[in-house]
Order: structure tokens, then sequence, then C-alpha cells
């Protein structure tokens, strides 16, 4: 496979889209100088967003600027879509909020593809599983056979769920494509690292990171392939670093961070950037189950017990966080179970624990004996 080394940036404006084949910086001052002469043009501006945001990590002048088009036109999609993708990738605003700017995509041009590709992006971001994501892409690939940026995210979640076979010529394909930026190439990288060409990976990541030196997706993927592919826990700590230099709002880059010092046994670490993935936005009870596990790694059972209280105020019917709470607290407690009298005895003290942390009581007793004498 033989990868295009090309100068390639793509934009999407007025449902077209325009490639560039010439240097980020020499195209920005292009772009900026035509925009001062040309104010109004909206081409000119939604270019310029996707510049900000895509090529600078600038979201905030990019919602400005998206802000000045809805205002001279509130109908322009990619304006919205660029809002949207911008909420996405910084984890701004709700997700509720997300889906219906979306929605409102679909109302103005159901067929325009660009909306279904936030789209997918947008279930990516809630954690649904492989198969969902898959069967939703195959979807929008029967609307639109053609796309390759619809083609290359189904690769990706293809190769999560170990259910694809590489074919030479549909990956060459891709590589021969006039669309080829830094995006397409980590994603292509992503497939790639999934069913072992590892040559491409690094290759594809660091030619992605050429075409835009501030892409913190890259940073952060090529962190994880040498901590997974090099054992390189050090390399790996050090890219993302530099990815969040660039977005320290990125939950893949935070969460890659924290396991990698979580493998290191560096669980203080661990801890203070699992909290910063926390605080960006809480997606899954297993946050709170990382975080109380690296606490118990440390000894601190009382606070280890607290996140998991936290957890359960967030996902109060998750069995794991449930059981987990309750195997800490006989670590607090300094008491071997023996049978299920002692654990009633017990179940007092873990309410006052909860008291303590000014929490909710959220077990039910007898179902957790059911979890743990089975």
């Amino acid at each position: 496979m033989i990868v295009n080394q090309k100068e390639i940036h793509v934009f999407f404006a007025n449902r077209q889209t325009i490639v560039f084949n010439e240097n980020i910086e020499q195209l920005t001052q292009k772009i900026q100088k035509q925009y001062l002469e040309n104010p109004n043009d909206i081409q000119l501006q939604t270019i310029l967003v996707q510049i900000y945001y895509n090529y600078q990590n600038n979201y905030k002048t990019a919602l400005k600027m998206i802000k000045d088009i809805l205002l001279q036109d509130k109908f322009q999609i990619d304006a919205r879509l660029d809002l949207a993708e911008i909420m996405l990738e910084f984890n701004l605003g709700s997700k509720e909020d997300c889906l219906n700017i979306i929605n409102e995509c679909y109302e103005i041009d159901s067929n325009y593809w660009r909306t279904y590709f936030i789209h997918i992006k947008y279930y990516d971001s809630i954690d649904l599983n492989d198969l969902f994501l898959s069967n939703v892409l195959q979807q929008f690939l029967m609307k639109f056979p053609n796309n390759i940026w619809l083609k290359v995210y189904q690769l990706q979640v293809l190769s999560d769920s170990k259910k694809y076979q590489l074919k030479n010529e549909k990956v060459q394909e891709i590589l021969d494509s006039e669309f080829l930026d830094y995006d397409l190439m980590r994603r292509l990288a992503y497939f790639l690292m999934n069913i072992g060409f590892n040559d491409q990976v690094v290759q594809l990541l660091e030619l992605g990171l050429k075409l835009n030196p501030n892409s913190f997706i890259c940073l952060n993927n090529l962190g994880y392939y040498m901590k997974t592919q090099k054992k390189n826990n050090h390399q790996c700590i050090q890219l993302c670093k530099q990815a969040l230099n660039q977005n320290p709002r990125s939950l893949a880059t935070l969460n890659n961070i924290a396991y990698t010092y979580q493998n290191m046994n560096s669980f203080e670490k661990s801890i203070q950037y699992l909290k910063s993935c926390l605080n960006v936005y809480c997606y899954s009870p297993c946050q709170f189950q990382n975080i109380a596990y690296n606490y118990q790694e440390i000894g601190n059972y009382e606070m280890a017990f607290y996140y998991l209280l936290k957890g359960l105020k967030k996902f109060p019917n998750c069995p794991i966080l449930n059981v987990q709470q309750q195997l800490i607290f006989f670590q607090i407690s300094d008491n071997d179970i023996i049978d299920k009298e002692d654990f009633e005895l017990l179940s007092q003290k873990n309410c006052d624990l909860q008291q303590k942390f000014d929490e909710s009581y959220y077990n039910k007793t007898h179902e957790i004996i059911n979890l743990l004498y089975l």
C-alpha cells in the first residue's frame, strides 16, 4: 500500500466539498485576506470556521463566526454542522442540544451526507456499542454508497468489532483519494492498527501531523499506538500531554493518559486525569469504577467508597458499582464476612459511612446479599 503524500485540506461550505492543495499556513493567510476584502462571503467565513477549530483548536473564535453566519442566513447547514461538531470535539453543551442541531439539519436538507456523518459521530460520542454503530453506518451507506467518509468510519467500527477482512485494493482506493486529509489519514490509521498493519499506521499518523501539527487526535492516536504496539508508556504520555495542550477537553486523551499511568502503577496521577475526564463529561459508570479502583490500589478505601457513591448517584441501578461498593466497605470495616447475619450487622456501618460523605443510601441490602452469596 502506497500512501499519497500530497498536501490536501478539505472543507465543507454551501453543501459543497472544497479541496485545497497548499500549505495550511499559506492557505489560512490567503483565506483571511480574501475574507477581509469580502466580509459577507459566507463560504469564506465557513472555511475560516473550520480552519479555526480543526487546525488551531480555537473553537471560541469559530463559535463567534458561526453566530455571524447564522445571523446572515439561519439555514446555513454547514455552519450548523460545524456547531454540532465543535460541541462533540470539545465536549461543550449537552448531548441533547447537539442532537437537536443535527435533527434541524435533517429538516433543512435530508439529502446532505455531512449531516449523517456528524450524526454517527454523535452516536459514537455517547458510547454506543459497535454493533449499533455498524448497523447505522450500513443504513447511511445505502443512501450514500460512495461516500469515503462514511466508508472509512465503517472500517473503524468493523475493525473494533474484529469483523473485517482486509482487502488491499479497497484500502489503496482510499489512500489514492483526492480527499485524503489529516482526518481521513488518522481514521484509516486506526483501522490499520486494529488489523495489524503497523508500518502504515505510523506513516499515516506522521503525515497527518505534518498536514495538521495541532491535531490533538492524531497526537493521541500516535500515543496509543506507542503504548499498545511498541510498549512505550513514556512516549505515549509525552504525546498525550502534547495533545492536551491543544485540547484539554479531549476525553479520548484524558482516558489514554490515565490508563497509561495506571499501567505504570502511578495511581495518583491516573486519578488526576480520570477526575479531569469526569469533570469534562460524565458518560459511564466505568468512570467512577476506575477512579475507585485506583484509590483502592493506593489503599485509600474511603475515597474509593466515596466515588462509588457518586457513581451510584448518577447511575443508581448499576450492579457493578453496587457490588464494588459493598466489597470496599468490607475492607473499610476490617471484618471478615462469614454469613448473611454478619453482613446485616455491617449494613448500619455502611449507612453511617455514607452519611459521613453526605450521600443517600442507594443499596438495598437483600439485593446485594443475593449477588454476593449466590
